[in-house]
């Protein structure tokens, strides 16, 4: 990841399972660290986790995911502007 940081809806998602951000920072970094699928970490704290169906519920409670300029790294934005002055438009 290097013009997103997810730093912020992951640690929603922490709060929306009901665990401590910093523990669900720590079990992702080692679910991605083996190799694994960052979903596995939902099921780590909530085994039989539908990730569709909770992002539903997230939605309709009012607090679906979401990105938002403030969630781009710092050098993101140049980056983006650079593309866009060579006729690049970049999707995310």
């Amino acid at each position: 990841e290097t013009i997103v940081d997810e730093t912020t809806e992951y640690g929603t998602w922490a709060d929306w399972l009901g665990v401590p951000r910093h523990t669900f920072s720590a079990v992702f970094g080692a679910v991605i660290a083996r190799g694994g699928d960052y979903r596995e970490v939902f099921q780590f704290f909530r085994p039989g986790f539908d990730l569709a169906t909770e992002r539903e519920r997230r939605a309709q409670a009012g607090a679906p995911e979401h990105f938002g300029e403030h969630d781009l790294y710092f050098d993101a934005r140049p980056c983006l502007a650079e593309l866009r002055r060579m006729g690049l438009r970049v999707g995310l």
